[in-house]
């Protein structure tokens, strides 16, 4: 009979510590839109401070990476951002072939995609980001990035 006790106080706290499923509060995806927002921001930053040719997709992974980990909204902000600044690109007279922009443009997505996959899985909420987007990191990259 005290084996039976004790397995049911083993399980009542147990049960007791599991944190009920809540619905996100409109402040939830504030705050989560905003600090995606910012870890977009602060990544852009960096790339330009970093200015190492062909490290753009590595910045556009890590980019993503960190945004997706705001949850709600996290993910959606990096798609949003990214996208419409590929677009913005695109827009831009150039005076180079558009058959290589329309190549970047499709490469950055799939970095995008990467990163934003990765910063998404919960499997992997205890890494950072820039040991996530290897695939993408060039040499000459600054380590603390």
């Amino acid at each position: 009979p005290t084996d039976n006790r004790s397995a049911y106080n083993k399980a009542e706290t147990y049960l007791m510590s599991i944190k009920p499923l809540r619905r996100p509060s409109l402040l939830d995806y504030y705050q989560s839109a905003k600090n995606a927002t910012l870890a977009m921001w602060r990544n852009y930053q960096d790339m330009k401070i970093d200015r190492t040719i062909h490290g753009d997709k590595y910045f556009h992974c890590k980019a993503n990476c960190e945004a997706a980990r705001h949850q709600p909204a996290g993910p959606a902000v990096a798609a949003t951002i990214s996208i419409g600044r590929e677009v913005s690109q695109q827009l831009e007279p150039r005076p180079v072939l558009s058959s290589h922009y329309k190549n970047d443009f499709q490469a950055d997505q799939i970095a995008n995609h990467f990163g934003r996959n990765q910063g998404a899985n919960p499997n992997k909420q205890s890494q950072e980001c820039k040991k996530l987007c290897p695939p993408y990191r060039v040499d000459g990259i600054n380590s603390r990035y």
